[in-house]
């Protein structure tokens, strides 16, 4: 049981210090997703708009982007394009109200 213990208090000091990428225009969506996510110890850095995320990318390292595909601007689909583009790997999880499997298909050709 002290090895359970001490397994779980390590991923906790572990989830404490990664950081997801939230790119979400929605302040009803953000609201529950970042508190979802800060209450398992996430920190999360939220951006309402693809500029705003591109912008900080380059400089910060994220363990994880959620990425909404219906933002202002540029589409998260674009976002996720260029980010594959230069070379990011962050796992990309995608949060959409789309249902239609072209969006599917795209959404997993982007990366």
């Amino acid at each position: 049981m002290r090895q359970f213990v001490a397994v779980v208090a390590r991923l906790n000091l572990v989830i404490s210090r990664m950081r997801v990428l939230l790119v979400e225009d929605d302040p009803i969506v953000v609201d529950g997703v970042k508190a979802a996510l800060e209450g398992v110890g996430f920190a999360v850095d939220r951006f309402a708009t693809a500029e705003e995320a591109e912008m900080s990318l380059p400089s910060d390292t994220f363990a994880l982007a959620i990425v909404d595909l219906g933002l202002p601007g540029m589409n998260g689909m674009e976002l996720i394009r260029r980010l594959r583009h230069r070379g990011n790997r962050v796992p990309v999880m995608i949060l959409s109200a789309r249902d239609n499997v072209k969006d599917v298909v795209e959404g997993l050709g982007a990366g």
